[in-house]
C-alpha cells in the first residue's frame, strides 16, 4: 500500500530495514551453501543466485512499501539492515558458535 507523508516515510524505512536484515539472512545461508565449495566456479554460481535472489526480495519489498518508487531512504534502510544483521546478529552468532566449538574440541 503507498503511504504518503513523513509518517509514511517512517513506516517505509523500517520495511526497507527489515528487508536489509532478511537480506542479510539469506547472505548468510547462501554462506553456509558455500562453505563445502572452495572452488570458484561453485561460488560464482552460488553468488550469482544470491544476487538474484537478494533483488527479487529487494524488489518485491519496493513494490510491497510504496509502489515500487526507489528512494534514497529506501536503500539507506535495506543497507543498514543488512549491516545490522552482519555486524550484530550475524556476528553474534558466529562467535558463539566459534566459542562453543572451541570448548568442545578441548574436551
Amino acid at each position: 500500500p503507498l503511504m504518503r507523508g513523513t509518517l509514511g516515510q517512517a513506516f517505509e524505512f523500517a520495511g526497507a530495514v527489515y528487508t536489509g536484515l532478511i537480506i542479510g539472512l539469506i547472505y548468510d545461508g547462501f554462506r553456509l551453501l558455500r562453505m563445502p565449495f572452495p572452488n570458484k566456479p561453485v561460488a560464482i554460481i552460488l553468488d550469482s543466485a544470491f544476487y538474484i535472489v537478494a533483488g527479487a526480495v529487494f524488489g518485491y519489498s519496493l513494490f510491497v512499501l510504496n509502489g515500487g518508487t526507489l528512494r534514497l531512504y529506501i536503500i539507506a534502510g535495506a543497507l543498514l539492515g543488512v549491516a545490522w544483521e552482519q555486524f550484530g546478529v550475524s556476528l553474534t552468532f558466529r562467535r558463539m558458535i566459534s566459542h562453543f566449538l572451541r570448548k568442545t574440541a578441548k574436551k
